[in-house]
């Protein structure tokens, strides 16, 4: 009787029934206001009834992005975080790479013999296995010399590895392209660079012969030490941007002689800005 009294009661005044209080028995009710489509209205169970509840608002209808938005959010905030940390480290690493090295003040010739800074390639071990020495183009000169000392240098990536040192006596690197620590090169790629190089003994100085072995074409002067103060200009020209990347000898063709044991490689570095690499320097002439 009670519940057919309830059940009459909820037909006939559907909106004065509260569906959020539980009936004290265990009757169901199905119902639909008449304002609500099937569309949109769906049955949700209850231990003592069952009541209409939005479909786009039921747990089971909303999605697993919707429902984990929070927790997605923070992850993909932790991803973009690791992303931005290596992309720094990376581009950090690159730009110090080339800071190791070390630099020297420009070379100011004496009235006496310069000491050199180095006599010998260094003993560390090198990048790449040791390499036979080929020697360059033939030469109808009497006298042909590698260098036998660094007197002085702008600058070398370090003590050991791709230091000035590396250019003494035949080549280690030739015929071979490649960036290699027994190669000559410097801290910078934007500055003008140059080398001050020493042989046995004077001579008629017609030739000089460059192995460059990575990115060529930075040589822009050649200079002998005429006296004890005055360096003579054998060759200047322009630095190339646009010069194949591979293994040559550059042989300037000198505008003058001179007669020294002494010369000064210039180089500019800013217009392929990029490292270039010299392996060793022989010098050609008459004694």
């Amino acid at each position: 009787m009670t519940s057919n009294h309830q059940e009459n009661t909820f037909l006939n005044h559907p909106n004065e029934f509260s569906p959020s209080v539980p009936p004290k028995d265990n009757t169901t009710y199905n119902y639909q206001h008449t304002h609500d489509t099937a569309s949109t209205l769906q049955q949700h169970q209850h231990p003592f009834y069952t009541y209409p509840y939005p479909i786009n608002l039921h747990p089971q209808n909303q999605s697993f992005w919707r429902k984990h938005r929070i927790l997605i959010w923070i992850l993909a905030s932790l991803v973009a975080v690791v992303i931005v940390a290596a992309v720094t480290a990376v581009s950090v690493l690159a730009i110090t790479k080339k800071d190791q090295g070390s630099s020297t003040s420009a070379y100011v010739p004496s009235d006496s013999s310069p000491s050199p800074l180095y006599s010998a390639r260094p003993s560390s071990s090198p990048t790449t296995s040791p390499r036979a020495s080929p020697l360059g183009p033939p030469s109808t000169n009497n006298v042909e010399l590698w260098i036998s000392s660094v007197l002085n240098y702008s600058s070398q990536w370090s003590s050991a590895s791709w230091s000035a040192s590396q250019v003494i006596g035949a080549p280690n690197v030739y015929p071979t392209y490649a960036d290699n620590s027994k190669a000559w090169t410097t801290t910078s790629y934007t500055n003008q660079e140059f080398l001050t190089l020493k042989i046995d003994r004077p001579i008629l100085i017609t030739q000089t012969h460059l192995y460059e072995t990575y990115r060529p074409g930075a040589l822009t002067k050649v200079e002998a030490l005429v006296n004890s103060t005055v360096f003579s200009t054998l060759w200047e020209g322009s630095a190339s941007a646009t010069l194949p990347e591979t293994v040559r000898i550059f042989i300037p063709e000198l505008t003058k002689n001179a007669t020294s044991d002494i010369i000064r490689l210039t180089f500019d570095f800013s217009v392929r800005r990029t490292w270039y690499e010299l392996d060793a320097v022989k010098v050609v002439g008459f004694e």
